[in-house]
């Protein structure tokens, strides 16, 4: 009997070696494939991971000119303003079926696309004041001024096929129009107060540039278009060597903070740069 105990003990131990020596290969093994994911950190612990800013899903972010995040959660319809690692988030306005959106870099306002009455509309949400002001329909692309205080509007009317650029008020008042064209499908940025970009929503035409008087019309050379359309995209390698895909960046104004959609979650999140 006493020999059969002490080979039942042997036994045990030698399966308990066996057990924790593959618990051991399977999470250390070099030849093992991980997926790519964010890894979640807290604040001020370990090494530079990227940190979660927003809860769920984000539809449109901005940084703003006081380097703080503002961005929509799709999960609750809610525009939230945060720092880049995600403290002292709070609530600016609920905003149903919202898309489609454009924030003011001020952070005191935002351009969107709602779905309304079984149909939808482009409107101006003043965040400050809790107002909002309808756009024209026929607004086919718009964005703000780097310093938040015009915004730059491109309506196109498809019965006419004119188009026409104006540049207003934040909430669409005081316009007055600067271009005149007949192509239908551009997109506008404004990437510096004296300048005004013009480009085709379907890639592969020349960009263009504009002053916001309407002066000096001209065509971009290519390094100009690789300048302006590329600017913070090389940061992106950092995220790719950590394994993440990022479906948009954009770089805090101090440039020490990358922010980042994440194509896996949808969510967003910093980086210390």
């Amino acid at each position: 009997m006493t020999d059969v105990r002490k080979n039942l003990v042997i036994i045990i131990f030698f399966l308990s070696g066996i057990f924790l020596v593959l618990l051991f290969l399977n999470f250390n093994a070099p030849w093992k494939k991980q997926g790519a994911a964010v890894l979640e950190t807290q604040n001020g612990v370990g090494t530079n991971l990227p940190k979660k800013i927003s809860k769920g899903r984000v539809i449109s972010f901005e940084v703003k000119n006081s380097g703080k995040i503002i961005f929509y959660e799709a999960s609750d319809l809610t525009v939230y303003e945060a720092d880049p690692d995600g403290r002292n988030k709070k609530e600016l306005a609920r905003i149903p079926n919202a898309s489609e959106i454009i924030f003011n870099p001020n952070g005191k306002g935002l351009v969107a696309e709602i779905s309304e009455n079984g149909g939808s509309l482009t409107a101006y949400f003043d965040l400050e004041n809790n107002r909002k002001a309808e756009l024209p329909k026929n607004i086919r692309s718009a964005d703000f001024s780097p310093d938040g205080e015009k915004l730059a509007s491109y309506f196109y009317d498809a019965k006419t096929g004119r188009g026409s650029i104006s540049i207003s008020e934040p909430d669409g008042s005081n316009f007055e129009n600067i271009f005149w064209t007949r192509i239908g499908n551009l997109n506008l940025a404004w990437p510096e107060n004296q300048l005004l970009l013009l480009y085709s929503k379907s890639g592969g035409s020349p960009a263009f540039s504009i002053m916001p008087d309407g002066n000096k019309f001209r065509k971009l050379s290519e390094e100009e278009s690789s300048y302006y359309f590329n600017l913070g995209k090389e940061k992106s390698n950092i995220l790719q060597e950590m394994g993440i895909e990022a479906a948009e960046t954009k770089i805090s104004p101090l440039a020490d903070e990358l922010i980042f959609l994440n194509a896996r979650d949808g969510k967003l999140y910093s980086l210390r740069l």
